[in-house]
């Protein structure tokens, strides 16, 4: 390992991470990708609408001194309605990788991956 490499990483417990990524930061790589090439999308789509939903939650737009211009039509909102739209129209049959995707094995043998 070069020593930039050494220095980019970091210890997690007792396993190195590399590139100094968490497992979080993983997990939100994978539903970014699965989203942005259309694999996956049911689920993709649950964890995208779930961290939105808990991320408006977390800035609860009806505090007094909230920075939200209109709290029922947040932007957390309009992406956890756009992720449940993308999934529901497959467009990751039209604009991704879906099609090839469900024709894998994997898939095919667990329908919940599709």
């Amino acid at each position: 390992m070069t020593a930039f490499a050494v220095g980019m990483s970091r210890f997690q417990g007792n396993r190195r991470v590399a590139g100094g990524l968490d497992p979080h930061a993983d997990l939100l790589l994978a539903i970014g990708g699965a989203l942005m090439l259309g694999i996956g999308l049911r689920i993709a789509a649950g964890a995208t609408t779930a961290m939105m939903l808990l991320m408006y939650l977390a800035e609860w737009p009806f505090a007094a001194n909230a920075g939200s211009t209109n709290p029922l039509i947040d932007y957390h909102i309009i992406y956890a309605l756009v992720a449940i739209v993308v999934a529901v129209l497959a467009a990751g049959d039209t604009w991704g990788l879906g099609e090839r995707w469900r024709q894998l094995r994997l898939v095919q043998q667990s329908h919940w991956l599709v």
